[in-house]
């Protein structure tokens, strides 16, 4: 059950890869007991060949279920790879008494802020001596994508709720995000009731859905077929087959559209090719590469 969510999560190029050749997976790693985690590996792509792999990031401890492990790449304006790791419970009861993604000292649950060496930038937010390498935010349950807005630099990624509660947030240094203690849609375990510490502040969505999409992979609309979304956020979702237009100044949400609700199907991603064409990766086990063509201008 839930297999299709681990496996390969993303392949990122290095911004200098016609210099350095550089590229970033983010995979669910297994160990010999059979167990899971994200990890990100970077290697240096020769002719059809990974070379000099080397492992930057392990959001650890391994653990069974596979499921929630984020996964999301995303390099800044700063340069610095951003990380989106889950949190790896599928119901919440299942949480310590310090839930997973409010533990400083556990790398899951969080978004992750490194360079592109794996090693850690000073300028990080300081959570304290006990935490985990690399955080930058805290709070998050299941976050696939992260892009950056190419007109502002702004970072925003999406977030998978329980029942409702799938988010679209603006990553901010040092934030808080509220899982589990602060969700927008509801939980498996239903008389979960977490203990909310009184000192703690959250970071509230920029949107969230009164319906599950299950957001994956989002993209920010740079292309030529539909001149009327350019600078829009596309955001795909698993759930009956999701695709959205979100039009957002200045840091706020002013409209939303859903896109071909007569022909549904699940994506796992967006993207925006060199040339400008929008992309869509479908989640089936014979999983396709759409290109989203404007007929009106055929």
């Amino acid at each position: 059950m839930h297999s299709f969510n681990a496996g390969w999560f993303q392949i990122l190029l290095d911004p200098d890869f016609k210099d350095n050749s550089y590229l970033y997976i983010s995979y669910a790693a297994e160990n010999k007991a059979k167990e899971s985690a994200l990890k990100i590996v970077r290697g240096k792509l020769t002719g059809n060949k990974l070379t000099e792999v080397e492992t930057l990031y392990l959001a650890g401890p391994y653990s069974h279920g596979l499921f929630h492990y984020g996964g999301g790449m995303v390099f800044g304006a700063d340069g610095k790879l951003y990380i989106t790791t889950g949190e790896r419970n599928f119901y919440e009861h299942l949480n310590p008494a310090l839930p997973t993604a409010q533990d400083v000292s556990d790398k899951r649950g969080k978004v992750i802020r490194l360079n592109p060496d794996g090693s850690i930038p000073k300028d990080n937010p300081d959570f304290g001596k006990n935490a985990a390498p690399g955080l930058f935010a805290v709070g998050i349950r299941a976050a696939q994508g992260i892009i950056q807005d190419p007109a502002t630099g702004d970072l925003w990624f999406t977030e998978h709720g329980t029942f409702q509660g799938d988010e679209l947030n603006l990553l901010e240094k040092g934030a808080n995000y509220g899982w589990p203690y602060k969700t927008t849609g509801g939980y498996r375990t239903k008389d979960y009731k977490p203990e909310v510490p009184n000192d703690l502040i959250f970071k509230e969505p920029v949107y969230s859905w009164d319906h599950t999409i299950a957001p994956t992979g989002l993209t920010f609309y740079q292309g030529r077929e539909f001149p009327q979304w350019q600078g829009n956020l596309i955001v795909p979702g698993l759930s009956k087959g999701n695709l959205w237009r979100l039009i957002i100044e200045n840091k706020e949400l002013i409209a939303a559209e859903e896109l071909f609700i007569n022909d549904r199907v699940r994506l796992r991603k967006a993207v925006i090719s060199p040339d400008g064409q929008l992309y869509l990766l479908t989640d089936e086990e014979d999983g396709k590469l759409l290109k989203v063509v404007n007929k009106a201008k055929e």
